[in-house]
């Protein structure tokens, strides 16, 4: 094919260029990683030829997600007579009530108890977070299962995933938009042990304190899985300290001190901190587990998918009828 008419097309998809573009608030990507280039008349090129992928303002108001943080807000049950929040690597039992812990097993089994895979987190009385790489597996296509309230993994609640979805545009390799949803098959009755965390509404602050919390490894050595949940105080690093991670669709996050980070079985799981708004009543999950180097790293260094970047996408899912055209 002539390089003239490929150029042509190229420009029918993208807009006319601008030259030079330093990209400031975005970062230069191919066209077919910007997640948002097809829904934009014109995108600006970077100098490099690669397209400024700069996601549209997220509104201030009112939006899906915020209604329903507010509507978990009003049931006054969900507020505990004291915040649990503890400065223990330990958790309190039922602390992180929006923590969901992902299981498989082999799809039709009757007998098989589900393996613990993951982490994610609940959002909606139907729907549970958590990284796409988690559910789509290489040559296995297995049932999914969610357990919910445990502080041990062997007393959770278990659910059944009737649909599990992933972002269309997640790519195995390099990570990008590693997110997705399940949907249960059966609506989760809130309760003492069971609470949905709400969604970020704001990009993360630099050196912002964060809490991640799973059943993940305690050492990448001797592979030991805790029967009790756990957590870890990260805070917000720099977006260069993580390998190929974008400013938009990532977070880099470290261990306080750099002796804390997550390790394999930790995956999907929430980066999260307690609303701003409503503290200990409700938690707020501002990413998802997604990679990172040796969980026992002098210097850890964790990539999270950065959920404030997605919430129109998890809005399309779990609240369509009520996203505004």
């Amino acid at each position: 094919m002539h390089l003239t008419y490929i150029l042509t097309i190229v420009l029918m998809m993208v807009g006319a260029p601008t030259q030079g573009v330093d990209c400031d608030g975005g970062d230069c990507l191919p066209y077919h990683r910007c997640l948002y280039a097809k829904k934009l008349k014109k995108v600006p090129y970077c100098a490099d030829g690669t397209v400024c992928c700069r996601p549209p303002t997220r509104p201030t108001n009112d939006s899906p997600s915020r209604r329903a943080c507010q509507d978990y807000s009003n049931d006054q049950s969900f507020c505990p007579p004291e915040l649990l929040i503890s400065h223990s690597n330990g958790t309190d039992r039922h602390e992180r009530q929006y923590m969901a812990v992902i299981g498989k097993r082999s799809r039709g089994s009757a007998t098989e108890k589900p393996e613990w895979i993951c982490g994610g987190t609940v959002i909606h009385e139907r729907y549970v977070l958590t990284a796409a790489h988690c559910i789509l597996l290489v040559d296995e296509d297995p049932d999914f299962f969610v357990g919910l309230g445990a502080y041990n993994k062997s007393e959770s609640q278990v659910y059944q995933v009737v649909k599990a979805i992933h972002h269309r545009d997640y790519d195995a390799l390099s990570l990008v938009n590693d997110i997705a949803l399940l949907q249960l098959n059966e609506t989760i009755v809130f309760n003492a042990k069971i609470k949905p965390a709400c969604l970020a509404t704001s990009p993360v602050e630099d050196h912002e304190a964060l809490t991640v919390s799973g059943w993940g490894y305690l050492d990448s050595v001797s592979q030991r899985q805790p029967d009790e949940l756990r957590k870890a105080d990260l805070q917000v690093l720099n977006i260069s300290d993580c390998s190929r991670a974008s400013s938009d669709m990532h977070i880099c996050a470290g261990g306080v001190n750099n002796i804390s980070d997550v390790c394999h079985g930790d995956s999907g799981g929430p980066l999260a901190k307690w609303h701003p708004r409503w503290g200990g009543c409700l938690g707020q999950v501002i990413g998802i587990v997604s990679n990172g180097g040796l969980c026992d790293a002098q210097y850890p260094r964790t990539k999270f998918t950065n959920v404030y970047f997605y919430v129109e996408w998890i809005e399309s899912i779990v609240w369509p009828s009520k996203v505004k055209k």
